[in-house]
């Protein structure tokens, strides 16, 4: 089993490489045909051609990560990230294939204090397989926003030294049968799914001593909340007496 999950990410990273080329390529093909005069169709044609392209190699890419941190799982780095930043870059990434699907992208709240310690690779990964999630389950479009607030504690309403960052799609919901298994390695009942996306975002975060509960309700949406501790500097100081 060891030599089968070294070969397997040993592929893994063979395919990533070509794939990352690709992406960078679309993007300067991109640049280029902004600057050749064309009729305002064949500009909307080649943008729309353009987006679908970006979409589905960044699948690719996403996918072709999830099995490399599924065979090959990294160890936390121990450095201060900020939650907001990874999410504006997150929010970067999708734009495209939000706009393809017709979804809007807002944040609705954002606390002062976004501060946590880890390693700004892995909590990308972990929120950018929540976005994508969010994203396939609206197909005919809707909304999807972000909130950071400070974490409370069960009925006390006190802060506990972590942040809490939501994140909420309008899309069809989760069955109360799915919802039991939806962090089970290799299930998924989408067509394009692999079923890594969630149980590696689990790992990751329990690896950062943090929480992850997902909430749903078929027909209206899905809420996704993950818990993680604030970073020294980021700690509410106790009050003086």
């Amino acid at each position: 089993l060891s030599t089968l999950g070294t070969l397997a990410a040993a592929l893994a990273h063979e395919i990533r490489n070509p794939l990352e080329a690709m992406n960078l390529n679309l993007e300067l093909l991109g640049r280029h045909l902004g600057k050749m005069e064309m009729s305002q169709s064949d500009q909307d044609k080649k943008n729309k051609y353009l987006r679908i392209l970006e979409s589905e190699v960044s699948r690719l890419v996403q996918i072709t990560n999830n099995f490399l941190s599924f065979v090959r799982p990294d160890r936390a780095e121990n450095q201060t990230v900020s939650v907001s930043r990874i999410l504006e870059q997150i929010v970067e990434l999708v734009h495209n294939q939000a706009a393809t699907k017709n979804v809007e992208i807002g944040m609705v709240n954002h606390t002062a204090c976004d501060m946590v310690q880890g390693s700004e690779d892995q909590l990308k990964q972990v929120f950018l397989n929540i976005v994508l999630n969010s994203l396939e389950a609206m197909p005919g479009g809707g909304k999807l926003s972000f909130s950071i607030a400070p974490a409370t504690g069960k009925g006390n309403g006190r802060t506990n030294g972590m942040i809490a960052v939501r994140i909420d799609d309008t899309g069809a919901g989760i069955t109360p049968e799915k919802m039991e298994r939806l962090f089970e390695p290799f299930f998924s009942d989408r067509p394009h799914g692999t079923g890594l996306g969630l149980t590696i975002a689990r790992r990751i975060i329990e690896a950062h001593n943090g929480h992850i509960k997902i909430q749903s309700e078929v027909g209206k949406g899905t809420s996704v909340t993950v818990e993680l501790p604030l970073a020294q500097s980021d700690q509410p100081k106790e009050a003086k007496l």
